[in-house]
């Protein structure tokens, strides 16, 4: 929230890309995609030495069906995430490079507070299916999503005249509900693809 409001700039209207975009949202964006992809690298060293058969897909599926029953349910699984948080004092340094380091700590999935159960199953599909690819893509793509609301809110300054940032974040919250209901039907459809394989098997 923070990062938005002191970062974002109107990306859009009468100059397409304003000069000051490429020190906020663009560097929050860049550094959101890196942190989600080098957060993928130990992932993707550790999935090519685990085990990756049908034992590892079965504890996969259980997971994964605990994860979208308890969201369907609305009870809210006790799993582990860090409680670090951004420092304050990240704010005093070149406003580019603070929109870079923040993105890609957000970026990362883990550096901080996960928003979504999805994101542990996430976190275990790359390391249970063992696919290093899988891993990069998965975690690069967190990333790109972790920039979507800073370029909303930019793109919002910019589209409408009379709007400000908290009003675009407003608009940004009513999207919240729609974002995890695509993160459970996500989860749904991974474990229905988890089922196929090993009835496949």
């Amino acid at each position: 929230m923070n990062a938005i409001l002191s970062l974002s700039h109107p990306l859009g209207g009468d100059n397409a890309v304003p000069r000051h975009f490429w020190s906020g949202p663009g560097a929050y964006s860049a550094g959101a995609l890196f942190g989600g992809t080098f957060a993928a690298l130990p992932l993707a060293a550790v999935a090519v030495l685990l085990p990756n058969g049908d034992l590892a897909i079965i504890a996969l599926l259980l997971f994964v069906i605990v994860c979208v029953v308890a969201a369907v349910a609305g009870t809210r699984l006790r799993l582990p995430y860090s409680t670090w948080v951004v420092p304050r004092e990240w704010d005093q340094l070149p406003r580019g490079v603070h929109a870079f380091v923040f993105g890609a700590t957000l970026g990362s999935g883990v550096a901080t507070r996960i928003p979504f159960a999805a994101m542990h199953v996430v976190l275990a599909t790359c390391l249970l299916v063992g696919s290093p690819l899988m891993a990069v893509t998965s975690l690069g793509t967190f990333g790109l999503a972790r920039a979507a609301p800073m370029i909303i809110v930019s793109r919002g300054l910019a589209i409408h005249a009379d709007s400000n940032i908290l009003a675009e974040l407003d608009r940004l919250r009513l999207a919240t509900p729609w974002l995890s209901r695509l993160a459970v039907g996500l989860t749904a459809g991974l474990a229905g693809t988890l089922a196929r394989q090993l009835m496949a098997s």
